[in-house]
């Protein structure tokens, strides 16, 4: 490369290989320009990955049990190492999260450790209740692929529920209640295919009920109660033909029940609330052990 450099600033005026330079820089700057938006790009388009940090922590023998034959584990290590910050808060317990990567992640607060479908250890239940955390809840958790159950409450977090959570395919519990979140329920969350139980109580969650819930084929138990929820019921609820208990009060829900609650017919307690009380019989009321009419 150099000769020919060598040989072009001979056989080119001075002007021209300035004009030549000019061009070569530029061209230069686009490139790296462009490069650095196609890495934007593919990393706001691709899942969250672990920091490299959190990682190489639990790469140390300790926090992973063999990490080189638990890569499943180590990756769901370092999310909640990275995670651990954000749930705390600012004004949270610095001691409320033991996570450390001196400790085995089997003994962490609140962490259960199972089995993936491959027999590989991972984690499957995260479950912290009672405990002073003022943050918020971290986007990341939805790439903890093998979890089964996600508790939080009652505690102090803030903030939106996080789109993310719709990730979690293998989900089959999602209890964030009795905390201080806000906005609306993230339709994602009807991507939950296992689910069976989501609790999302005494909050103060703002917005529709997503129609999309109604997609949860194998959910039970339904709470939205002691929120700031508006507009009508869906009438999608009426496919969760498995529910068993479903939970809208102290709302500020409007409009009639939906005929289509009338295929519930596994509901055991229904209390509504915002609807015209009349419209009661639409409910198979002998399938019922309660059900109660709140108007406003």
């Amino acid at each position: 490369m150099r000769s020919i450099l060598t040989h072009t600033a001979k056989a080119i005026p001075a002007v021209a290989l300035i004009a030549l330079a000019s061009v070569i820089a530029l061209s230069f700057l686009l490139t790296a320009d462009n490069a650095n938006a196609f890495e934007t790009v593919s990393h706001n388009n691709a899942p969250p990955q672990p920091n490299p940090q959190f990682t190489a922590q639990c790469s140390n023998g300790i926090a992973v049990f063999d990490p080189a034959n638990n890569p499943g584990l180590v990756a769901d290590c370092a999310i909640l190492l990275a995670a651990k910050d954000t749930l705390i808060g600012d004004n949270g317990n610095a001691d409320a999260l033991d996570w450390s990567a001196d400790i085995g992640i089997h003994r962490w607060y609140g962490v259960d450790i199972g089995f993936d479908d491959a027999l590989k250890f991972r984690v499957t239940e995260l479950e912290i209740w009672r405990n002073e955390l003022s943050g918020t809840i971290p986007p990341e958790l939805g790439s903890l692929a093998n979890l089964r159950e996600l508790e939080f409450g009652p505690t102090q977090l803030t903030g939106a529920i996080p789109p993310d959570l719709g990730n979690l395919a293998n989900l089959e519990e999602l209890s964030l209640d009795y905390n201080q979140l806000t906005g609306a329920i993230p339709p994602e969350l009807g991507n939950l295919a296992n689910l069976e139980f989501l609790q999302l109580n005494d909050n103060q969650l703002t917005g529709a009920i997503p129609p999309e819930l109604g997609n949860l084929a194998n959910l039970k138990w339904l709470t939205l109660s002691d929120n700031q929820l508006t507009g009508a019921i869906p009438p999608e609820l009426g496919n969760l033909t498995n529910l068993r208990d479903l939970y809208l009060y102290d709302n500020q829900l409007t409009g009639i029940i939906p005929p289509e609650l009338g295929n519930l017919a596994n509901l055991n307690v229904s209390i509504l609330e915002g609807i015209n009380s009349q419209d009661v019989s639409l409910i198979p009321c002998a399938n019922l052990f309660t059900i109660t009419i709140l108007s406003i």
